[in-house]
């Protein structure tokens, strides 16, 4: 997604940004901009509001556990249309598996709102460091007003 450049404010500089540009942590606040099925979002929170972030990601490795039992399977199978079809079921549940992970990272203000962000296709370490960065800005900012 490709994000148009918005102006920053005076005194404002990028500290960090996400690859895409979409979410962007600077020393006075921390922007986001999205697009989704229902349309556009721009949502900023000034440092000085902020009261917490997570990150959660969520994933079901029971799939894996199927797959693995299918692939099991394969080999113990007493006929090649069982193979076959062990094959297409090892398939689904890995399928499976990488389709239902997700995650949010989230950016709460004291007032209530909050920017939420899909970690769909960022690793859970890069997630954590936009927290920790985000963390260690509001500590800074707060130690200098």
């Amino acid at each position: 997604m490709v994000q148009e450049e918005r102006p920053l404010l005076p005194g404002e500089g990028i500290v960090m940004a996400s690859t895409d540009g979409a979410l962007v942590l600077t020393n006075v606040r921390v922007k986001y901009e999205g697009k989704n099925e229902r349309g556009r979002t721009y949502r900023s929170i000034l440092l000085n509001k902020v009261s917490g972030c997570s990150v959660e990601t969520k994933s079901y490795p029971l799939l894996l556990f199927f797959a693995a039992v299918a692939v099991v399977s394969i080999f113990v199978s007493p006929t090649d249309q069982a193979r076959i079809i062990s094959v297409a079921v090892t398939m689904i549940f890995v399928i499976s598996y990488f389709l239902t992970r997700n995650g949010w990272l989230e950016i709460f203000s004291d007032s209530g709102d909050s920017i939420a962000v899909p970690t769909k296709g960022m690793k859970h370490e890069v997630a954590r460091g936009f927290v920790e960065a985000v963390t260690l800005a509001v500590v800074r900012q707060r130690l200098h007003s």
